[in-house]
């Protein structure tokens, strides 16, 4: 769930991609600032991109510097410095991390459920701070959960209705990354999508495991088989669907105007998110040519 929103490297320049991992690192070396060591490992990309649209709608001057790291203790790499935008991510982190803890509690087997409860006890306090600096996006998050699990509980299938608690859930937070009316709705909408084309492509990308484990997936009907033209035609149906977000994001991201950072958020949008879906088609087995020919149609359309 967490690499599907990120660049495609080889469309990016030298100093894009030096920019971007640095403020990846950088909101690494926040969360270890703020939190713990241990934090680190809830670095997500999908936070990653919501701090490029803090950066680029801030007037706050950041700073970049060369530092030293765990992974590169030897040679020192640009990092973003200490910034609102990487203590607010930070904050938001911790709280996802946390609920995604106490869902894998509710759906995990014994061994991930005993791992996801011992995860519950460490963060605890971790999180108790992170809910008292970010309130309001702690609230939308456990409203989220609920919302979702009463949705997978109920008989309630399509995919739109599937994906609305988790690409609401976004949208809301990323709202609060601006305090002007007009670009907090844009921004939703931003928000909105992102979260849409996460939860379809990541219930794309589990689909095997959750028809084994007989887990809720939208894309499965309950005692279905899967065979392989089933299959097949769930891939295209979700494509048109993953085109559909993509489209609508863009959209949005040219609406608000940003410059700071624009073209490695393009970069994500127009290349990055195609190029994640391309990856889960062809693990999957899924043909190429289907790829290509329905994202032509939706050029198109």
């Amino acid at each position: 769930m967490f690499g599907y929103v990120r660049p495609f490297i080889p469309e990016l320049k030298v100093c894009e991609n030096e920019i971007y991992r640095a403020i990846y690192c950088g909101l690494c070396k926040q969360l270890g600032r703020s939190y713990s060591q241990l934090s680190r490992l809830m670095l997500r990309y999908d936070i990653v991109f919501l701090v490029l649209f803090s950066l680029g709608l801030s007037e706050e001057n950041v700073e970049f510097k060369k530092q030293n790291c765990l992974l590169h203790p030897l040679k020192k790499e640009l990092c973003l410095e200490k910034c609102s935008s990487l203590e607010k991510a930070a904050d938001i982190s911790i709280i996802f991390a946390y609920f995604k803890f106490i869902d894998n509690v509710r759906d995990e087997k014994f061994f991930k459920r005993f791992i996801s409860n011992l995860s519950l006890l460490t963060f605890k306090n971790m999180f108790q701070k992170a809910a008292k600096s970010q309130s309001e996006i702690s609230n939308i998050i456990e409203n989220f959960m609920d919302n979702q699990i009463n949705l997978e509980n109920s008989q309630k299938k399509s995919i739109d209705q599937a994906c609305d608690p988790t690409a609401k859930c976004l949208g809301l937070v990323a709202q609060t990354l601006s305090n002007n009316p007009k670009k907090q709705k844009i921004l939703y909408r931003i928000g909105y999508m992102t979260g849409r084309y996460i939860y379809i492509l990541d219930a794309l990308d589990d689909i095997n495991k959750d028809f084994k484990s007989k887990a809720f997936n939208p894309f499965l009907q309950k005692n279905a088989e899967l065979n392989a033209e089933k299959k097949s035609k769930i891939f295209e149906n979700a494509l048109l669907s993953l085109n559909f977000s993509i489209a609508q994001l863009a959209e949005s991201f040219e609406k608000l105007q940003i410059e700071k950072y624009k073209s490695i958020i393009k970069n994500i949008i127009y290349f990055g998110l195609r190029s994640a879906i391309k990856k889960v088609f062809e693990k999957h087995g899924q043909p190429l040519a289907l790829f290509l020919n329905c994202c032509c149609e939706s050029k198109n359309s």
